[in-house]
């Protein structure tokens, strides 16, 4: 007969079966906070996650492989990823952003990228709210690069240096002109 001292044991299961994997949310104020235009800059602000044609590769996945949903609804092309095609809201209409990298659990089906949720503003009856916004480029600060080179003989170094020179062409701006606006509040009556 073989005796053991005493067992102790430590910790939990080695893996946990219910985990959904790594889940970032950003809510309104973390929205608003960023220096991006658009929910879907604000999304590539996640570790793992590029946006590629009009869906996003999350840890490397195939853009099909990510689900894209509104309220918990599934929006994606299901043969190219993206959200189909369909206008989405701004930044300014979205409450919250999860995105789910790693394995999800089985109730999100096939999505072996990642998940991508956006929850939208809900309506409030105590106050009314909106907001105007108008965005464009301002060319006057971009600036310009040289159009060309000219050899110029530095008696100090006893050699010829290359020197940008001409008038040198406008850099140009993303082209962005974007007016957005959205109310809120009580329907008068109901």
């Amino acid at each position: 007969e073989i005796k053991t001292g005493e067992v102790i044991k430590y910790g939990n299961r080695a893996v946990n079966n219910t985990d959904k994997g790594q889940i970032r949310t950003m809510t309104t104020d973390d929205i608003k906070s960023v220096a991006r235009e658009g929910i879907s800059s604000v999304i590539g602000l996640t570790p793992g996650v590029v946006q590629a044609g009009g869906g996003y590769s999350i840890r490397g996945s195939r853009p099909e492989d990510t689900k894209i949903r509104r309220e918990g609804i599934d929006i994606s092309n299901q043969f190219t990823g993206g959200g189909a095609g369909l206008p989405g809201p701004t930044e300014f209409d979205t409450e919250e952003i999860q995105v789910i990298t790693g394995g999800a659990s089985a109730e999100y089906g096939d999505a072996m990228g990642g998940i991508i949720n956006t929850q939208l503003k809900r309506g409030r009856t105590e106050n009314y709210e909106g907001y105007v916004r108008y965005r464009t480029d301002i060319s006057p600060l971009y600036g310009s690069q040289a159009t060309g080179k000219k050899l110029v003989y530095d008696q100090s170094k006893n050699a010829y240096q290359a020197e940008a020179s001409g008038d040198g062409a406008k850099y140009q701006g993303p082209g962005q002109h974007r007016f957005a606006f959205g109310t809120g509040g009580p329907i008068p009556g109901l």
